[in-house]
């Protein structure tokens, strides 16, 4: 498996590539805000729910709303009846319970509800603090962080409820925690040396590994399968336009996987000093290769040389990369006018 980091990245240019022989129309993605919410939405594993916490009606709340906001009804508030804060939900894999923080009880501990909100139960009781984690894959454990070891290890209850079994005894607050696909490693966060890093943990305890040493924060937020080790082939193609067109740049990919991120470059100097740009695009890939297209305004290579250099480099679903591939691009003469 790989660790992944999520994070949302936002080019320069957003330039959406396609097949030169397809027309297929893009698809619609939908973009669920959710006003003074804490922490993240949790999504139902059949993706048609969310349950998230707010505080829109006074104290921390968990509310449930359809993932499909086009025909949604208001928010549903799942934990009226609570004047505590209740944060922090995370949903089981099969989908048939909701986890989540509560200091209900006068101290904050793990509780677990039905979808619906009814049959609120604690998991956790003790006098410290205890913080959900993530559920295992078989929602048959949890894994979460209590502070009833001062500086903040990890643990192990059944989902049931009962003894929890220390996972961790860093020296740093362990936090961030998130049960591997396969369910034999934890990933989580510990600030052991200054600043957050990334580690790793077998859930039986064995196998301690630090994944990150840097000195920022690295939170550590989900998995990503790796189900392709095979990497994808990208070959930029010369490419030519005249002024005043469309800039047409042509590249060849084959990948084994159906959706490939390209990432597109240029650079060139001109009188008045420097020049780049990039671009980027999702497409549709084949195994034994299609030869791509990307459009580009004129106005961007408005002082651009007769020639210049383009690179493009492709990247799969499960982050494995192509080798950079560079041809030129070439401005054709104006054509003459006839007399």
């Amino acid at each position: 498996m790989r660790l992944r980091l999520l994070a949302l990245v936002v080019p320069a240019a957003f330039i959406v590539a396609a097949p030169s022989d397809a027309s297929a129309p893009a698809s619609k993605g939908r973009l669920v805000l959710v006003s003074e919410a804490q922490g993240i939405a949790a999504v139902e594993p059949d993706g048609t729910k969310l349950v998230f916490a707010s505080k829109r009606d006074g104290d921390w709340d968990l509310y449930e709303v359809d993932a499909d906001e086009e025909n949604a009804p208001d928010p549903t508030n799942l934990t009226p009846a609570s004047p505590a804060a209740d944060t922090n939900p995370r949903w089981s894999p099969d989908g048939s319970t909701i986890a989540f923080d509560s200091d209900r009880g006068g101290n904050q501990d793990v509780y677990e509800m039905n979808p619906d909100g009814s049959n609120v139960r604690a998991v956790t009781s003790d006098p410290a603090a205890d913080s959900m984690g993530d559920w295992s894959p078989d929602s048959t454990n949890l894994v979460f962080t209590s502070m009833r070891t001062a500086n903040g290890d990890l643990y192990i209850v059944p989902a049931t409820g009962g003894s929890a079994a220390r996972l961790t005894s860093g020296s740093g607050a362990e936090t961030h925690a998130a049960w591997s696909p396969e369910g034999t490693t934890i990933a989580y966060s510990s600030d052991a040396d200054g600043d957050n890093e990334a580690y790793e943990i077998a859930a039986d305890g064995t196998g301690l590994r630090r994944v990150t040493d840097n000195t920022v924060e690295d939170l550590v937020q989900d998995w990503q399968p790796v189900h392709d080790l095979v990497r994808p082939t990208a070959k930029a193609l010369p490419s030519q336009s005249r002024r005043g067109r469309l800039v047409v740049i042509r590249y060849r990919l084959a990948e084994n996987m159906t959706l490939v991120k390209v990432f597109s470059r240029w650079s060139y100097r001109t009188r008045y000093g420097g020049a780049a740009g990039e671009g980027f695009g999702v497409v549709a890939s084949t195994p034994g290769g299609s030869l791509y297209t990307e459009r580009l305004p004129s106005s961007v290579f408005r002082n651009a040389p007769t020639r210049f250099r383009f690179c493009v480099q492709a990247q799969d679903a499960s982050l494995n990369e192509s080798a950079v591939s560079c041809a030129t691009y070439r401005f054709l003469p104006k054509k003459k006018k006839r007399r």
